[in-house]
C-alpha cells in the first residue's frame, strides 16, 4: 500500500494522487498541492480503516461528441487579432502602425485572404522572395518575415495552427540581416 502525490509536469501547478494497493496502481488528477495533501490523507486514512477495498476502474464516461473544429479563419483577419491583442498592448504605437503597414502593404495582398491553416512555407518563401527581386533591403525582408512569424506564434499559442511555417526560413534562402557591419568606434 503506498499513497503519493506529484506534478506531472514539473511547474505546472497541477497535482495528481497515486495509489499502490493490492498490486494495482491507479493515479487522479486533483488540482493544487493543498488539495493534494488532503486526498492523499483521506486515501490514506480510508485505506487503514478498510485494507480490502478494491479500487474500480472508472466507468467511462458516455463518448463525448467530437470536438468541433474551429471555423476557418483568414490570415488577415487573424493578423488584426494579433495587432489589436498582442501588439497594441506590448509594443509602442510606431511599432504597431509599421506592423499594420507591413500587413496592409506587402502580406495581405499575397496571402491575407488564405485560411491561416492553409499558409505554408511555399507561401511565405515565395512572398520573401518576390520583395528580394523587388529591390527591397534584408532588413526590411526580415522585419516581414518577423511580423508573419509574430502572427504564426500567437496562433500556435492559441492552438489553431500545429507550427510557425516562418521558423527558420531566411536562413534556407539567404536573406538574413546582415549582423557584420564596420564599426569604427570615436574614429571619424
Amino acid at each position: 500500500m503506498g499513497v503519493s502525490i506529484r506534478e506531472k509536469e514539473k511547474g505546472s501547478g497541477v497535482f495528481w494522487v497515486f495509489v499502490r494497493h493490492r498490486g494495482r496502481r491507479i493515479s487522479r488528477r486533483v488540482g493544487d498541492l493543498k488539495a493534494a495533501r488532503k486526498a492523499k490523507a483521506l486515501i490514506e486514512a480510508e485505506l487503514i480503516r478498510n485494507p480490502d477495498l478494491v479500487f474500480q476502474k472508472a466507468e467511462p464516461e458516455e463518448a463525448a461528441e467530437p470536438r468541433p473544429k474551429p471555423a476557418p479563419v483568414s490570415f488577415k483577419t487573424y493578423s488584426l487579432i494579433w495587432l489589436e491583442d498582442y501588439i497594441r498592448a506590448v509594443r509602442r504605437r510606431n511599432t504597431y502602425e509599421r506592423y499594420k503597414q507591413l500587413l496592409r502593404d506587402y502580406i495581405d495582398p499575397i496571402i491575407g485572404k488564405q485560411d491561416i491553416t492553409a499558409v505554408n512555407r511555399g507561401h511565405i518563401k515565395s512572398l520573401l522572395l518576390d520583395l528580394n527581386k523587388r529591390g527591397f533591403s534584408a532588413s526590411h525582408i526580415c522585419l516581414t518575415k518577423d511580423v508573419i512569424s509574430g502572427v504564426f506564434n500567437y496562433a500556435f499559442d492559441e492552438e489553431l495552427v500545429e507550427k510557425n511555417p516562418c521558423n527558420h526560413i531566411l536562413k534556407h534562402l539567404d536573406l538574413e540581416r546582415d549582423k557584420t557591419g564596420d564599426i569604427r568606434p570615436l574614429r571619424s
